[in-house]
């Protein structure tokens, strides 16, 4: 019985917290916004093993598809895990652009562009709804006015011309 309930509570908590941890960045534009994902250093590790095939430390053309199709498209379904407000409406995004996936400092980092016109009053956050992986807002980069609201796993941003 006690093994049972230690079973329980043990996969009880391996899905209740996430498992990916990642320190953000983002560049806010008139037209558009920069992602910036650092993977923590235990993940990167095992990102890396994953996807680095040929062990060069390098992430190449092919390692760098098989990465996006396997950890970022499924994102897709979710919005990205972004949820852009513009005037009380929500924005979808299309495609995102500009995706970039290199090791630096032997973290991975993924970054991305998002297309979106910034006004008044626009909000942007990062949330993942699964609770899967954690983003902790470590740097902004903006000419607009902001109110940042963050948590231990997600952050909103409040643009404020």
């Amino acid at each position: 019985m006690k093994r049972f309930i230690f079973l329980v509570f043990s996969f009880v908590n391996l899905y209740g917290h996430p498992h990916f941890f990642i320190d953000s960045e983002i560049i806010i534009k008139d037209t558009y916004v920069k992602h910036i994902w650092k993977f923590d250093k235990l993940n990167s590790r095992i990102l890396l093993f994953e996807f680095d095939k040929n062990k060069n430390k390098i992430i190449d053309e092919i390692e760098r598809f098989a990465f996006i199709t396997k950890y970022f498209e499924p994102l897709k379904k979710d919005n990205y895990n972004l949820f852009i407000d513009i005037n009380d409406n929500t924005e979808y995004i299309a495609e995102p652009k500009d995706i970039d996936l290199k090791i630096i400092k032997r973290r991975v980092q993924f970054s991305f562009t998002t297309d979106v016109i910034i006004k008044d009053g626009s909000t942007i956050c990062t949330m993942d709804q699964s609770i899967y992986m954690a983003y902790k807002l470590i740097n902004i980069d903006t000419s607009y006015n902001t109110q940042i609201e963050k948590s231990e796993y997600d952050y909103c941003i409040g643009v404020i011309k």
